[in-house]
């Protein structure tokens, strides 16, 4: 053999083991980039394990052992805000799995979406220590402030209990503009964690405070009880404690847990139905038609089921375009006594659709039958809208002022409930627990007309027991102009 021969056959040879290593080495660089793997399993019990501790850039691997399909997705639910990533944006099959590569630092709590009882935890990059737990200050000043105030809130819900946890709650929501457009969210998680306690049978010591952020304590609660239990019984008994537990504080906890119930009954967790909101809410209203003991039970019940369905019609995945584009149109369909609870609850997406154009809305609530079976409805859908009018314009200085002209330029017939909507708004979207300082001053005002200043009077006078308990009820009744004390009731 030529000495120029071997020289190639060596050449070649030494190609072939570099062209290995560098195979070898890229492999072991490729592992080392992508991380290590994780398996979760999600059982009938719940995620195992349900806490892990990895290192950035390692992979999760969900899958499940219930025979149905399940949904792993970052809290807050149904969102899913905090790692929008870490998400599969639909139905995992019961034989498949879902993987999720992990690139971002922290502790992120996840749920199953559709059973979202079942809850777990992924800490990335460093264990949790309690030491290391942020301030709710803190929070504010970092990069992932909804993670860090979830976590600071359940810190305070299981060192300092329920009560405290929604005094930071609400804190956060006066301070902090990014916590106050998800407050729901944040509320609805400390049902979630209130229920567990409750399924363990530990004592929930529940706070009158739980009407904050639009009940979302309670849908929070009643989602994950009739996901886990599937017990219609539990939940009407949980309301009946709740009743009993805040009657000194409150006369609407029950009906608070009743709106639970129909909001929680209505989550999207079936995908068979999206795209079809009649189908997506008739699980809700058969169950409001069976658990409510009487009318007003039913009342708050299926607000709690439009509540639910409006929410969904605001994701895409749920193929609800055309209830977004036309929210009033699964309305006139519904039973007389359920109708006005569709309108009203419908209300946020016309205002979407509207640009909060609030005359325009109105016109478009005239055409609505003034009663339907002896039910009134078009009235109370206008004193609904008008609510929001106060959300909106509250920080403003002169918001009662432009109110009230835009109430006046209005159809007649729909003046006295626009000023009464504008009472109520300063009671559903005032400071926690002092909604009456501005609500009773807004009802004193010389720029209110005499039959005006009665009709706002008596909205908030005879519910102040809804907001607060009876002592203190008689001590703002007090405070109101002598000729309308009679609307107190106490």
């Amino acid at each position: 053999m030529s000495i120029s021969v071997t020289k190639r056959i060596i050449f070649l040879g030494l190609v072939v083991v570099a062209l290995a290593f560098a195979i070898i080495y890229s492999g072991i660089i490729f592992q080392k980039e992508s991380g290590a793997q994780h398996m979760i399993e999600l059982q009938p019990d719940g995620f195992y394990p349900k806490e892990l501790t990895i290192q950035k850039g390692d992979t999760v691997v969900f899958t499940t052992t219930r025979e149905k399909p399940f949904w792993p997705a970052s809290n807050l639910h149904p969102t899913h805000g905090m790692y929008p990533e870490f998400d599969p944006k639909e139905p995992v099959e019961p034989r498949a799995s879902w993987s999720f590569r992990f690139t971002k630092i922290g502790e992120w709590k996840y749920h199953d979406h559709l059973s979202p009882g079942f809850i777990g935890t992924i800490i990335v990059g460093e264990k949790k220590t309690e030491s290391g737990m942020a301030s709710a200050e803190e929070c504010a000043s970092g990069e992932n402030k909804l993670k860090c105030w979830e976590n600071v809130l359940n810190a305070v819900l299981r060192d300092r209990g329920l009560d405290q946890a929604f005094t930071l709650l609400a804190e956060l929501y006066r301070t902090e503009t990014a916590f106050a457009a998800e407050c729901h969210s944040f509320a609805h998680t400390l049902g979630i964690a209130a229920y567990h306690k409750f399924s363990k049978r530990e004592d929930v010591e529940l706070s009158p405070k739980t009407y904050y952020c639009g009940y979302g304590f309670y849908h929070g609660f009643m989602e994950t009880l009739l996901h886990a239990t599937g017990d219609v019984k539990e939940a009407q008994k949980f309301c009946a404690y709740a009743e009993e537990k805040l009657a000194s504080e409150t006369s609407d906890a029950g009906g608070a847990c009743y709106h639970g119930i129909g909001h929680g009954a209505v989550d999207g967790g079936d995908p068979r139905a999206w795209g079809d909101a009649d189908a997506m809410i008739k699980p809700g209203m058969d169950l409001c038609r069976r658990v409510s003991r009487n009318d007003a039970d039913r009342y708050r019940c299926v607000t709690g089921v439009f509540n639910a369905i409006e929410i969904l019609a605001r994701d895409s995945k749920y193929r609800l375009a055309k209830l977004g584009e036309d929210p009033f149109s699964i309305c006139p369909k519904q039973d007389e006594r359920d109708k006005e609870g569709c309108y009203t609850n419908m209300m946020p997406r016309l205002l979407t659709n509207l640009n909060n154009d609030f005359s325009a809305i109105a016109k478009q609530i005239e055409a609505i039958p003034e009663k339907s079976g002896g039910y009134a409805i078009r009235d109370m859908v206008i004193l609904s809208l008008f609510h929001e009018y106060i959300r909106m314009h509250f920080s403003e200085s002169d918001y009662a002022k432009k109110g009230i002209a835009l109430c006046r330029s209005l159809n007649p017939r729909s003046r006295l409930p626009c000023i009464e909507g504008l009472s109520g708004g300063h009671m559903k979207y005032g400071e926690p627990q002092n909604e009456y300082k501005k609500g009773l001053a807004f009802c004193g005002s010389n720029l209110l007309r005499d039959d005006e200043k009665e009709i706002c009077y008596r909205h908030i006078l005879t519910r102040l027991r809804v907001w607060y308990r009876e002592e203190k009820a008689r001590e703002i009744c007090g405070l109101a102009e002598r000729k309308y004390q009679s609307f107190c009731g106490l």
